[in-house]
């Protein structure tokens, strides 16, 4: 089995287990409620909601790293599709990069909304360290540190339009990944097949 193909099979899988760990967990913490919602004592039977938030944050970084490799490692097929796509390119070559330019559209809009959250999950494990609440607040000296300064995460306001429209748009971009990775899993179901098959045919042997 040539190495390229195995190292391309081995990104695969990765990115998939990832993205479907970062997916899951999110769907688990959109059925909690609001995984923004700073509630560091709440918990499922299993872990506490600060936990599975951190499970999300690790899983999703993973995927946007392995994307990141993903991406580098096709970037002759984008880089060549892409120069034909108005001009000699067939029907099935298109659909495909259609595919592939939306899925790269939904996973920008995912990082971005994503990255934006992390500074306000780190200065919230942080203000607890020190004795300040979850919702950024000195704890007995309402908005304010022992020194006096006040603390601000981003998004400063949870409850604001700003967070919500961060945090659907994260959502929906979510939702966008997962219809296009399943045309994109299909559209390249034949070479999966192959490579696998390949791969037990050598183990066999």
């Amino acid at each position: 089995m040539p190495n390229n193909v195995n190292r391309h099979l081995w990104i695969n899988a990765l990115l998939l287990a990832a993205w479907l760990l970062a997916m899951g967990t999110g769907l688990l913490l959109w059925a909690l409620g609001s995984s923004q919602s700073g509630d560091a004592g709440g918990s499922t039977q299993v872990l506490a909601r600060r936990t599975w938030v951190e499970i999300h944050q690790w899983a999703g970084l993973g995927t946007l790293s392995l994307t990141g490799i993903h991406a580098v490692l096709h970037r002759r097929w984008i880089s060549r599709v892409g120069a034909r796509f108005f001009v000699g390119l067939n029907p099935t070559g298109r659909r495909k990069f259609m595919v592939v330019a939306a899925l790269i559209v939904a996973f920008v809009g995912l990082s971005i909304t994503g990255l934006m959250w992390l500074p306000h999950h780190a200065g919230e494990t942080r203000a607890e360290a020190r004795g300040v609440g979850s919702e950024g607040r000195f704890q007995g000296s309402p908005g304010q540190t022992g020194s006096g300064q006040a603390i601000r995460f981003y998004p400063p306001d949870e409850a604001s339009d700003t967070a919500a429209r961060i945090t659907n748009l994260h959502r929906w971009s979510a939702v966008a990944i997962g219809s296009l990775l399943s045309i994109h899993l299909i559209q390249h179901r034949k070479w999966m097949t192959n490579a696998l098959l390949r791969r037990a045919l050598i183990r066999v042997r």
